[in-house]
C-alpha cells in the first residue's frame, strides 16, 4: 500500500500551521485591542440566532415633594435602547509554496501581520466615534492643554458619570499634555513635589502604552481620527462600560483553504462585531491641534 493519507502528511499544512497562524494571530490581535476594549460595554451573540443586539438605556428618575393626604402621582419611566448590528471585516492573505518554502518568515508571523491589521481595523472604527460626542474640549489648531483635560473630565462629574474614567488621544496630543503638566497647579504649593507627581505621572510610549493623570487611565492610539480638515486629532474621554457599546458574532477567526492550481495556501481572517455610542452624556470629544 501507498500514498495513504496520513497525520505526518497534513500536520504541517492543515493541522500545526493552522493552529500557529490562528494563535498568533489572536495573540497580535488582542495585544493591541485589550487596552480600548475592556472600557465598552460588550455582548456576544455566538450561539444566537441573531446580528443585531439591543442595549437598553435606563431614564433619569426625579424625585419630587409631598403634600399629606395627597395621592402620590406616578412618575413616567421610558427607558431608551441602542441597537448595534453586526459586519464583517478582514482581510486575504495567499502565500505561494515557492515563498512560503523559500522564505525564512514563518508562519506565525503572517498571522501576528493579520492580527495587528484587524486589531487596527477594530480600534479604528471605535475611535472614530468619539467626533459623534456632543460636548467637547479643546480649541482647533492649539495644542492640547492640561487644563482642557480636566475641564473633560469635569464635564463627566457634572452629568454624574461613573467611572472609571479613560482617554484615548493621539500620540501629539500626548506629548502636548505632557509638556502642559504643571501649568495649572503650583506645586509648591501643596506638598512641593514635582507636578508629576502631584497629578499621577504619565508614561507614555510609542502607541497604546499608558498613564493614570488626574485618576483618568490616558491611552495613545494612531487610530486616533482627524477634525477640521486633518488640522486637528478627534480624541476622547468617556465613562468606561457606559459611553460606548461593543457586540460580536465572532471576535477573530482564521481559515486556510489549499488552491492547488495556484500552488498556493490561502488564510482568510475575519471578524464580525459592531460599536456605537449608547450614552452621549458619557463621553466628552477632545478636539486640539494634531
Amino acid at each position: 500500500m501507498a500514498n495513504e493519507i496520513t497525520y505526518a502528511t497534513i500536520s504541517e499544512k492543515y493541522s500545526t500551521g493552522y493552529r500557529v497562524m490562528n494563535d498568533s494571530m489572536l495573540e497580535a490581535l488582542y495585544e493591541d485591542a485589550r487596552l480600548i476594549i475592556p472600557f465598552l460595554k460588550r455582548k456576544n451573540l455566538a450561539g444566537f440566532h441573531s446580528t443585531s443586539e439591543r442595549f437598553p438605556k435606563k431614564p433619569t428618575l426625579a424625585a419630587a415633594s409631598l403634600a399629606d393626604g395627597v395621592d402620590m402621582a406616578n412618575t413616567p419611566y421610558a427607558p431608551d435602547q441602542v441597537t448595534l448590528t453586526v459586519g464583517e471585516a478582514g482581510l486575504l492573505l495567499t502565500l505561494t509554496d515557492l515563498a512560503r518554502f523559500s522564505s525564512i518568515q514563518e508562519m506565525a508571523e503572517y498571522g501576528t501581520e493579520a492580527g495587528q491589521a484587524l486589531a487596527e481595523k477594530i480600534l479604528t472604527d471605535i475611535t472614530a466615534l468619539f467626533s459623534g460626542f456632543s460636548n467637547s474640549v479643546g480649541t482647533t489648531t492649539s495644542d492640547l492643554t492640561e487644563q482642557q483635560f480636566r475641564d473633560a473630565k469635569t464635564q463627566l462629574i457634572i452629568r454624574r458619570i461613573k467611572g472609571p474614567y479613560v482617554s484615548v488621544l493621539y500620540p501629539e496630543q500626548v506629548n502636548n499634555l505632557e509638556t502642559s503638566i504643571g501649568s495649572s497647579i503650583d506645586a509648591a504649593a501643596n506638598t512641593g513635589g514635582s507636578a508629576r507627581s502631584e497629578t499621577n505621572d504619565l508614561s507614555m510610549g510609542p502607541s497604546l502604552d499608558f498613564g493614570t493623570f488626574y485618576g483618568v487611565r490616558v491611552i495613545s492610539s494612531t487610530t486616533v481620527p482627524t477634525a477640521n480638515a486633518g488640522a486637528d486629532s478627534a480624541g476622547g474621554m468617556f465613562g468606561g462600560n457606559r459611553a460606548l457599546a461593543m457586540v460580536e458574532k465572532w471576535a477573530s477567526r482564521s481559515e486556510m483553504e489549499r488552491d492547488i492550481s495556484l500552488r498556493a495556501e490561502e488564510v482568510a481572517v475575519t471578524a464580525a462585531y459592531a460599536v456605537g455610542e449608547l450614552d452621549d452624556n458619557a463621553g466628552v470629544a477632545i478636539i486640539t491641534d494634531r
